[in-house]
């Protein structure tokens, strides 16, 4: 008699390994888009850091410095936020990808 090759589940078939296969590449995708994303949103929000502490720095007429202080600070905190949610994204493509070797 011939006997069944044993899955991880009685009821797996091949095609449904290839379907979790083509989901975690697709989660992978998805998060490595989000992450880019991330960092450029990141990179902007640098950009916009530099360009207020030159008009700190470089005021121009009527300008009000307590306004720019605000967006100082504001921009620090997303960039701040931006990070912590840069951190998680990678360690969430690395857990996949090692996920993925298996």
């Amino acid at each position: 008699m011939a006997e069944k090759k044993k899955t991880a589940t009685a009821d797996e078939t091949p095609m449904d390994g290839v379907k979790k296969a083509i989901g975690k590449a697709a989660d992978l995708t998805s998060l490595r888009l989000k992450l880019r994303r991330t960092i450029s949103r990141r990179k902007e929000a640098y950009t916009r850091l530099g360009e207020l502490a030159y008009e700190k720095y470089r005021p121009r007429k009527n300008a009000v410095t307590q306004d720019i202080e605000s967006a100082i600070a504001a921009t620090v905190t997303e960039i701040t936020e931006l990070s912590h949610e840069i951190t998680e994204l990678s360690l969430r493509v690395e857990i996949l990808r090692a996920d993925a070797k298996k």
